[in-house]
């Protein structure tokens, strides 16, 4: 930041981005001086606004289709992505994101595994559902602090091997 500047360099993963404010933040003894809701959207937060506080979430920004059996989330912050709650019947697996706001729609991705992510948002949580066509393994590789990859493979069948039975003694 500069003082009076509506300009912010913002560092991401080791490379500088260039934002435009829609105001100048201002320096003053030492001390940075921003309103706090139009500083918060213009960085791409959310906030839940209290009585007597202000609860700055994190936020799912974009999910990219990479072909039929992966997909990647981007996010604007450390938004943990672990391995997820399984369901059957049907077969669901679903994240509670905490202190993360939830995009307004679902989504209906042109995937074989998934047929759509649904999001419901509680006060601070986001529970994004991914509703899948069969039961599938998800492979969740996290590409940088801001961004993860989902896989989804079909289980491998083990098979058991038929015992041969064995000809009576004579």
């Amino acid at each position: 930041f500069k003082n009076g500047s509506k300009q912010v360099k913002i560092s991401i993963d080791k490379t500088v981005h260039t934002k435009n404010l829609s105001y100048a933040p201002t320096i003053k003894n030492k001390k940075f001086y921003v309103k706090l809701k139009p500083f918060l959207n213009d960085l791409g937060f959310d906030y839940l606004v209290g009585k007597n506080s202000i609860t700055v979430l994190k936020k799912l920004n974009n999910i990219t289709f990479n072909n039929e059996s992966e997909l990647t989330l981007s996010k604007n912050s450390r938004i943990n992505i672990d391995k997820g709650n399984v369901l059957a019947h049907p077969n669901r697996i679903f994240w509670d994101l905490i202190f993360t706001k939830c995009p307004s729609k679902s989504i209906k991705p042109s995937m074989k595994a998934v047929k759509n992510i649904t999001f419901g948002q509680n006060n601070t949580t986001c529970r994004m559902v991914f509703h899948l066509n069969n039961s599938f393994n998800t492979i969740i590789t996290k590409n940088s602090p801001a961004s993860s990859s989902f896989s989804f493979e079909l289980p491998s069948i083990k098979k058991t091997p038929i015992a041969k039975k064995k000809a009576p003694k004579k």
